[in-house]
């Protein structure tokens, strides 16, 4: 199976006692060592419907031209929403200082 593009791992989990804490995807992702040493790296949130925070963590691309892509989605929909019902994912913007909304 190829590699996939990108790979996110979720490094606090706010719902669930931290069990999810270490979580890595997709199947055909990356490994916690070249996710943490890629240049290419963005922080996320997930949150449901009524604003509460379930998940944070960092996505990885494999290209600096993939940061900011649909691939952003890609935490929510492989895990967020899945697992927990998550339907919004925020991105850290380093040059507003803001949380966004993806």
């Amino acid at each position: 199976m190829e590699k996939s593009k990108y790979s996110w791992i979720i490094t606090n989990d706010y719902i669930g006692n931290g069990e999810a804490n270490g979580t890595i995807g997709p199947s055909n992702g990356w490994t916690r060592e070249e996710i943490d040493n890629c240049p290419n790296i963005e922080k996320f949130k997930m949150y449901d419907d009524d604003d509460e925070l379930y998940y944070s963590g960092i996505i990885a691309y494999s290209s600096p031209s993939l940061m900011g892509s649909e691939l952003g989605f890609a935490p929510l929909d492989d895990f967020g929403m899945p697992n927990a019902g998550c339907t919004y994912i925020k991105y850290w913007n380093s040059k507003r200082e803001i949380w966004e909304v993806l």
